[in-house]
This record gives structure tokens, C-alpha cells and sequence, in this order.
């Protein structure tokens, strides 16, 4: 069994003017104790846009928030005209640390074929050996419940020599376990002695309609054996995650493993730290 501890809300999701929510955070350290996160927040129009803060892990505090966008949104009728969130970071050399972005092409590296009509959304993108791999939402189709429009998504893989040019089989690494699910969402795939972890979100089945948090290992990154009876999130006493946990980062620090992750209201809340305590 896992067991993650709720430990200190990070953010609310409302300290920058303008702007709420905390969505699908992930970062990266800049500094030994420092950790970058970036997250999208959502304007008055309900378009997302991305930034970050800085969260010292000593201290517990953020200590610095970048309060302005790092990417406005697409041109009209691009891809991510209506919004920008990011949903993975990687870090390949030595730049800016995040400071600053411009987009390497204007449509999307990974769009929809003839065999994935629909969409695309939320990755994790590993590099093992001479390999990028990613895991990836991939909606399979949409359907009519109380007399409004339901999407249907799992989770896809494939991989990538230089991490642009993606080759796809259509290989469904997370599918659907309950009767009534109907969205498994922002996978996050660990490597650690030999067997991939992945941790992601999914509703509908046992859980109705609030995200809980799924947990997945496997030999080769494409066969899965969901595990998801084995994690455990302690909720809080605050209520921010009374309703919901979604959307976690993993990560390690000072030999102890870390959980970034949402609450109510699909990041409505702010972000949350939690810790394995077994």
C-alpha cells in the first residue's frame, strides 16, 4: 500500500490578479532545495495560461511567483487558440530554467489521425536509453448523458527518436477497468529499479464523477497492471481536497518521495504537497 500524507496547501490558486485555479502542476528543481512548479490558471473567459512559482522544500514557502503568463495563446484557428496548459517540463540543457518560452512550431507535435479523431491532451515524456516515450490522454469518443456531450478518454503511448516526429500504434497503456468510467487523465510515469510507475486521475465507476488518484506499474511501459486499491490520499482538514485529488507530480527529495497534486474544482483550490509515509 501506498500511503500519501497531506502535509501544507502550496498555493491557492488565486494570488495572481486576474486569474484562478492551479491546474496539473510539474516542475523541476533550480536549485538543491528549490523547486520550480508550473501550473496553468484560468482568466475571466475560462482560458488557461501558464506559470510558476518557486517552492523552497526547507523552508515551505514559496518564495518567488512568476505572475505573468510564459505563453500567450495561439494564433486564430491554431491548436491552442482558446488556451495553453503545460502539463510536462524537460529540462535537456542548460538555458533559462523556465524563465521564458516561445513555441517551436505553431501546430501541435502530437494531433489527431484518422485512427484518433478526437483528441489529445495531457503527456508525461520519459527519456530511457537512446528513446523518448510518452504516455498521452487520447479521447475515444464523446457521448450524450443527461442531454449534454460526455468524453471518453484513456491513456495511449508511443515513442520518439528525437522527441518531435512521434511513432503511434495506437497502443493503450491505461484503459478503462469500471463499469461507467469514462476519463483517465495527466499520467506521471517514474522509472525506478527496472518497473515504470504511473500515476494519473481517473472518474466515473466507483468514484462517480470526482477524479481520484490511479496508480499502474509495468515491466516494458506498454503491458499495465492497474493498482489503484493500493493508494491511498489522507485528505486534509482544510477541505481544499474534501471533493476531489487529482493531477499528481512525483518527485524525490532528501530520500523521501513527494507528491504534488489538486483538489477540489480541477485545480479550483490550489495545490497540495504530500508525502509517502509507507
Amino acid at each position: 500500500m501506498q500511503y500519501w500524507k497531506f502535509e501544507t496547501l502550496i498555493y491557492d490558486g488565486n494570488s495572481i490578479p486576474g486569474y484562478t485555479h492551479a491546474s496539473v502542476p510539474v516542475g523541476f528543481f533550480v536549485k538543491k532545495n528549490v523547486l520550480r512548479i508550473f501550473f496553468s490558471a484560468r482568466n475571466s473567459q475560462e482560458q488557461s495560461f501558464p506559470f510558476f512559482l518557486d517552492y523552497d522544500l526547507d523552508l515551505q514557502a514559496v518564495v518567488y511567483l512568476h505572475a505573468k503568463p510564459l505563453l500567450d495563446l495561439g494564433s486564430l484557428g491554431s491548436f491552442d487558440d482558446s488556451g495553453v496548459m503545460p502539463t510536462e517540463i524537460i529540462k535537456v540543457d542548460d538555458k533559462d530554467n523556465g524563465l521564458s518560452f516561445q513555441r517551436k512550431f505553431q501546430g501541435p507535435i502530437l494531433d489527431r489521425t484518422k485512427e484518433e479523431p478526437y483528441f489529445n491532451a495531457s503527456a508525461c515524456i520519459l527519456r530511457d536509453k537512446e528513446v523518448w516515450k510518452i504516455w498521452y490522454l487520447s479521447c475515444t469518443g464523446w457521448s450524450m448523458v443527461n442531454s449534454k456531450p460526455r468524453h471518453m478518454y484513456n491513456i495511449k503511448t508511443a515513442n520518439s527518436i528525437d522527441g518531435i516526429n512521434w511513432h503511434r500504434t495506437g497502443e493503450v497503456a491505461i484503459d478503462f477497468k469500471y463499469e461507467n468510467e469514462y476519463a483517465i487523465s495527466v499520467p506521471r510515469v517514474v522509472l525506478k529499479n527496472g518497473i515504470y510507475q504511473m500515476w494519473y486521475s481517473y472518474r466515473g465507476g466507483p468514484v462517480s464523477d470526482n477524479y481520484t488518484i490511479g496508480f499502474a506499474s509495468s515491466n516494458d511501459g506498454l503491458n499495465w497492471h492497474r493498482r489503484d486499491e493500493e493508494i491511498k490520499i489522507l485528505s486534509s482538514t482544510i477541505n481544499w481536497d474534501s471533493d476531489m485529488v487529482s493531477y499528481p507530480f512525483i518527485f524525490n527529495y532528501n530520500n523521501m518521495s513527494y507528491m504534488l497534486y489538486n483538489g477540489n474544482g480541477y485545480g479550483k483550490t490550489g495545490i497540495g504537497l504530500a508525502t509517502l509515509t509507507r
